[in-house]
């Protein structure tokens, strides 16, 4: 379509949401310079959004009723009508605001996905897909108007006080996790145990250049003799058992340690406990009694192996992952694997390998941080297995 005079975007809330607006009506402001932008906001999300040059905000207090669109409905009257309407929320209260706004054509979600009764106030579509993450959704609008797609950019102006404050948190120069720990929604917030379980990961070692455990366990290590050239060196992706084999490793074969294969495998890690993970058993007994009772039973019956957690693995299930790990190493052609594990995981790869019981695993302790377990053939060419820490 010819670039129109006059646009309106509508977008409340939430924050996040109306940040990945930006990349949708920087596309359209590229394409059509000469035109004029509106956009219907919330008054919390315009805070952000006034910082963005050449869009007029137009805000709508949620929090004032059903008296916010009496006075949206008035002042759209006074500007007048809108060559394109672009309503990209999937709400009552949003499409109260789009009934307030003029314009021959109103763009809004296909049918299959306009929820909430939006295709009721909308008399054009953009093209029906599926799974799609909220920025790509909205480049569907630009797609609908023949615009084509660019690199998406958020080149909000911060002022330099927003920045310095930045600075302040995050330092230059380190790598930083950062967790949003609330939604608008209470239906799409975690429990802060999970938040607490997502952060537990990505911590690192307290002392990733010279954790005294893991240089105990290089050292025990080299005892052995390895050719790093006969060495393959295993760990999980999470970060602390990627600090560890790195220390561990460096530490037991010194300057051999680039001849070293070094190899990350997702198989490798804890098992996952889903909905459960990081509650002690009270907390799992309130969230879900129906299944904690479940698993009580099966606890009572030597059955508890096989209990898969809601959402997340049995430990028979990480068995399994164990027994496809070892194809992978029989595949190999390394005399010596240097495997980084986990507590759970440390246990299912000894079951499997020794084809052992369920009543073993369940018998078994897990290991203690840092230990060394060697898994060798004895006098008679029998799988054995000895602690060096």
């Amino acid at each position: 379509m010819d670039a129109p005079e006059k646009v309106c975007l509508l977008r409340l809330s939430a924050i996040g949401d109306t940040c990945h607006v930006v990349p949708l009506l920087r596309t359209l402001q590229d394409a059509w310079p000469r035109t004029r932008f509106t956009w219907v906001i919330g008054k919390l999300e315009a805070k952000l959004m006034t910082l963005i040059p050449d869009v007029e905000l137009i805000t709508v207090d949620k929090g004032a009723g059903l008296s916010a669109f009496s006075r949206l409905r008035t002042e759209m009257l006074r500007r007048g009508a809108f060559d394109v309407l672009l309503h990209l929320q999937l709400s009552i209260r949003a499409s109260a605001a789009a009934a307030c706004i003029r314009a021959p054509i109103k763009l809004g979600f296909d049918k299959a996905r306009a929820r909430e009764l939006q295709w009721l106030f909308t008399n054009r579509r953009i093209a029906p897909r599926s799974r799609e993450h909220v920025l790509d959704s909205f480049s569907g609008f630009a797609d609908a108007l023949g615009i084509a797609r660019q690199a998406p950019r958020w080149d909000i102006p911060l002022p330099s006080v927003a920045r310095g404050y930045a600075a302040q948190l995050i330092p230059a120069n380190e790598r930083t996790l950062v967790i949003s720990a609330c939604s608008s929604h209470r239906a799409r917030n975690w429990l802060p145990e999970r938040y607490a379980a997502v952060a537990d990961h990505a911590i690192p070692l307290a002392r990733p250049t010279d954790d005294p455990e893991a240089l105990l366990a290089g050292d025990r290590l080299a005892t052995l003799g390895y050719d790093p050239d006969d060495v393959c060196s295993w760990r999980s992706p999470y970060l602390r058992c990627v600090q560890t084999e790195e220390l561990v490793m460096r530490r037991a074969v010194g300057e051999g340690f680039d001849r070293v294969k070094r190899r990350e495998s997702f198989l490798l890690r804890e098992q996952e406990f889903g909905d459960w993970d990081g509650l002690d058993e009270a907390q799992m007994q309130a969230l879900d009694p129906v299944k904690y009772a479940r698993r009580a039973r099966m606890t009572d019956h030597r059955g508890r192996f096989y209990f898969r957690y809601p959402s997340g693995e049995s430990r028979a299930d990480v068995v399994q992952r164990m027994s496809i790990f070892l194809a992978k190493l029989h595949r190999t052609s390394f005399r010596h694997h240097v495997i980084f594990l986990h507590g759970v995981t440390q246990r299912a790869f000894r079951m499997a390998w020794f084809n052992s019981s369920s009543d073993w695993f369940e018998a078994e302790p897990n290991p203690t941080n840092a230990s060394v377990l060697l898994i060798s053939r004895d006098a008679d060419r029998r799988w054995v297995e000895r602690r060096l820490v």
